[in-house]
């Protein structure tokens, strides 16, 4: 773990020491076709995205934790380094350590002020420099780069960061509660499927299914039972298909997607941060 954390508000803002990240962000080609890095810049563009993203993460986790513990300050609530490291962990799956020894060599010492007794942003104004960031990063070029296998890694990082950023902003928007318990209700009743949910909500689906399990929002099994022409529908489908590719293997995003679910369900695993290294 870290000898020393920041405060929050240090990591949050620690992109501002790299003032042309936003501005290169501007510069970048439209389209997210597949493609490796061309140039050096492509690959530091790459690397320091993925640095920014999960640093300011891990910010996000230590002002979310600090809220749950009701304190203001990792001082004032008194628990230890190891507590917090494992609290980044648990949120995100980040390794504070790596995190913060990846930012420190990329924009040396991530204080920007002497007072270890500063006070952590309330979660609204987290959300706000949050919303920021993520409007400016241009998610489909850095995922486009990792085409390139040598660059597979910092482009899944970037993607993992990014989708965890996005879920933090529903998390947090006051209108939040009223907005999922209004979508939890209509997908309980089998009005909303989750592709609907999750893109009325702006997040992946795996992100939507985890909100929706969160809040109790579950489907009873009477409405998630087939009537008897959509089960013969169903397995003349799978039949013809069968037949189709007569006996050889199949592949697609979206059964990869739905067995990696399913192992979380059984092995009790949060598969989200895997899924998209799982379709690469």
């Amino acid at each position: 773990m870290p000898a020393t954390i920041p405060q929050p508000t240090e990591l949050l803002l620690a992109y501002d020491t790299d003032a042309d990240l936003r501005r290169r962000y501007l510069a970048v080609e439209s389209g997210g076709e597949e493609r490796a890095p061309r140039t050096k810049e492509d690959r530091d563009l790459l690397r320091k995205s993925a640095i920014v993203l999960e640093l300011t993460l891990a910010g996000v986790c230590l002002c979310e934790e600090l809220e749950a513990l009701d304190a203001r300050s990792i001082k004032e609530s008194r628990e230890s380094l190891a507590y917090f490291s494992n609290a980044v962990r648990r949120r995100s799956g980040l390794d504070l350590k790596s995190v913060m020894e990846d930012a420190q060599r990329e924009f040396g010492d991530l204080s920007t002020s002497g007072d270890k007794n500063a006070l952590a942003p309330q979660l609204d104004a987290v959300a706000r420099n949050v919303a920021s960031l993520v409007e400016a990063c241009p998610i489909g070029y850095l995922e486009a780069l990792g085409s390139s296998p040598t660059y597979t890694r910092d482009s899944h990082r970037c993607r993992v960061a990014y989708d965890a950023l996005r879920a933090f902003m529903v998390r947090v928007n006051p209108g939040y509660r009223a907005r999922m318990k209004f979508l939890g209700q209509e997908y309980m009743r089998g009005v909303l499927s989750v592709e609907q949910v999750s893109l009325l909500l702006e997040l992946t689906i795996p992100d939507a299914i985890a909100l929706l399990e969160e809040g109790g929002y579950r489907r009873p099994p009477e409405t998630i039972a087939l009537d008897d022409e959509a089960r013969t529908t169903g397995l003349a489908k799978i039949r013809s298909e069968r037949l189709e590719r007569g006996g050889e293997p199949i592949f697609s995003d979206e059964l990869v997607r739905r067995d990696v679910l399913a192992s979380e369900r059984i092995e009790g695993v949060d598969a989200r941060p895997w899924l998209r290294r799982e379709l690469k």
